[in-house]
């Protein structure tokens, strides 16, 4: 039984770690690499701890209402008394609910016990070896393929999962343990990947809504191919491109008689395209910049390719309205409270100084 004074014991001497990180600063580096291990074997465990604590919860939260533990605490259900606890949201709760019902032992409407649907990612939590993204990861991406398993073989797959998960040398981070697992889940369920692919359809989704800093914030799932088209387009149009030249003669091998215009001879910028009379020129973008660029491209020219639906008779079209006194302002470079335009479509609120960029369009 794990007693109030074991916890505060627990809890302070992680205080007591968490008050001297400052001294760290100039700390050997074997020592930080000490500390940083011990943190993420704490960190497993409390992973751990999180995962039972809400299998007890939801365990004792059933049958009649004043028996139920989550109501003694305050709280309507599980979830929420997870979710108020521990300072997560209520799909987070929902996730942790879920993975300790994957791998708890269970009890059957005759009385029965269930044995543990995942043991092996059972063991490795209660081991502390295995963290709360790993073991969902394992779990997440078996779960849509075990009801047409073979029950050995989908233990074949838990098993080296866990052992790539929580490998000495080289454990697998979330992202490639995912990778792997859906190889796995290929090769372990009859259909293939059909059903994945089924699963992909039905949750494509794409929203988009209004960021609190005044732009857009946007999200979206794809099914693995048009995934792939999209992450083909943004590749091609983000990433460097080189004109290469192979020849024999002339200067930087073109033939001498190459004109002026010749780009062979010209220097590279940033881009790896031929910078103009010999001046390169840097973009300094990041890749995710890139990216954002690109998908706002794609959508201007469908916009102005006649090809996108009309709404009112007219093609998608942003109309930007202001006042003539802000404008008279800004062209003639004087100073004005009112520096505001307004996208009719949305509300948006834009700079007096998009006149400027929208002119040069």
């Amino acid at each position: 039984m794990v007693t109030e004074q074991e916890m505060g014991a627990a809890v302070e001497a992680a205080r007591a770690v968490l008050g001297g990180i400052d001294a760290l600063a100039m700390a050997p580096v074997a020592e930080v690499g000490e500390l940083l291990e011990g943190t993420a074997a704490l960190s497993r465990i409390v992973d751990a701890l999180q995962v039972r604590l809400a299998g007890l919860l939801e365990e004792r939260s059933t049958g009649p209402a004043d028996q139920q533990l989550c109501r003694a605490l305050g709280r309507r259900s599980a979830k929420e008394a997870i979710a108020q606890s521990f300072g997560i949201r209520g799909r987070q709760a929902q996730r942790l609910l879920s993975l300790a019902a994957m791998t708890s032992p269970g009890v059957s409407l005759t009385g029965g016990d269930i044995a543990v649907k995942y043991p092996r990612v059972a063991a490795a939590l209660d081991d502390g070896a295995l963290s709360l993204a790993q073991a969902r990861v394992i779990v997440g991406t078996l779960e849509p393929a075990a009801p047409r398993a073979d029950l050995e073989r989908l233990a074949w797959a838990e098993g080296l999962l866990v052992d790539a998960a929580t490998d000495a040398d080289f454990p697998l981070v979330p992202e490639r343990l995912a990778d792997q697992a859906r190889l796995y889940v290929a090769a372990i369920d009859p259909d293939g990947v059909l059903p994945a692919d089924e699963r992909q359809r039905t949750e494509r989704s794409f929203r988009i809504w209004r960021a609190a800093h005044g732009g857009w914030s946007c999200r979206g799932d794809f099914t693995a191919e048009d995934g792939s088209l999209l992450k083909s387009v943004l590749d091609a149009t983000s990433g460097p491109r080189v004109k290469v030249a192979f020849r024999t003669d002339g200067h930087d091998g073109c033939s001498d008689g190459c004109g002026e215009d010749c780009e062979a001879g010209r220097q590279v910028d940033a881009n790896g395209q031929p910078s103009a009379d010999g001046v390169g020129i840097v973009d300094d973008r990041t890749l995710a910049q890139k990216h954002a660029d690109v998908l706002i491209g794609i959508a201007r020219g469908y916009a102005a390719s006649g090809d996108a639906p009309v709404a009112g008779g007219e093609a998608p079209t942003l109309v930007f309205t202001g006042t003539i006194e802000a404008y008279d302002a800004y062209l003639h470079d004087r100073p004005t409270p009112d520096r505001t335009l307004t996208i009719e479509h949305t509300g948006a609120l834009v700079p007096i100084e998009t006149v400027g960029r929208l002119a040069c369009d």
